[in-house]
């Protein structure tokens, strides 16, 4: 019998975490989640993960608005060619 994608996936070790290392990555992201911080308009840094659905839309929503403004930002007449810096 032909053996499935499925199969072919969870027979093969290289392709295949272990629990361990969901474990170990589930860790990792518990330990570092109160490392990632945002700084709001007034100086205070907040952690994401105690950062409510809204502020992090919010915040999400800014952050595309500036990549939208840094998009446009006209640089006619300045020297694009940062090789010789």
């Amino acid at each position: 019998m032909k053996e499935t994608q499925f199969e072919r996936l969870m027979n093969s070790k290289k392709d295949c975490a272990s629990i361990k290392d969901l474990e170990m990555e589930l860790w990792l992201r518990r330990r570092n989640s109160g490392l990632l911080k945002w700084t709001t308009k007034n100086g205070e840094e907040i952690a994401l993960k105690d950062m409510s659905d809204e502020h992090l839309k919010n915040a999400l929503n800014m952050a595309y608005r500036i990549e939208d403004l840094n998009d446009n930002i006209d640089f006619a007449g300045f020297d694009d060619d940062w090789g010789d810096r």
